[in-house]
């Protein structure tokens, strides 16, 4: 029997890939549901290191604390909500199909570009990197804005 425990989670992935049968420390096999938990872990750890984030700050934008991230990371945790995957995509600024290891239908690729500019894009995804007190400066700001213009705009149109 072959242990490949040294290794991190990426390589068990290839290794089912390739195999098919993983193997963990004292020649266990892992089950289905660990095999997608940890293919699901890799995932969400390659988009935090793509978001340039640690454990411990995505953990705090998240709401969670790094060690519980690691743990989601590692695939010990036996279940991730749709709250939590919705969660992470936004940190990460992915989309959850990404996470899930899934392919977004073809109008979901381009509906993103449709609906905002560049310049929209830009600010969104700084905004999900700011905190939660940065977030509520940003919102007082828009909202402030917003009621300045608020009299000339009917049923939400654009200006």
């Amino acid at each position: 029997m072959v242990s490949f425990f040294n290794y991190p989670i990426s390589y068990y992935c290839t290794m089912r890939q390739k195999y098919g049968i993983i193997y963990v420390q004292g020649g266990e096999k892992m089950s289905q549901r660990e095999i997608i938990n940890a293919e699901i872990g890799a995932r969400l750890r390659n988009a935090r290191l793509s978001a340039h984030m640690t454990l411990d700050e995505a953990g705090e934008r998240i709401g969670i604390s790094g060690s519980v991230l690691r743990r989601y990371e590692i695939g010990t945790i036996k279940s991730i909500s749709i709250d939590m995957i919705k969660k992470f995509a936004e940190t990460y600024d992915v989309h959850a199909y990404s996470l899930l290891g899934w392919e977004p239908p073809a109008t979901f690729k381009t509906q993103k570009s449709l609906l905002y500019s560049e310049k929209e894009q830009e600010l969104i995804k700084k905004y999900r990197c700011l905190t939660p007190e940065g977030k509520a400066t940003v919102d007082a700001v828009i909202d402030v804005q917003y009621e300045v213009v608020k009299p000339r705009v009917k049923n939400d149109e654009v200006i």
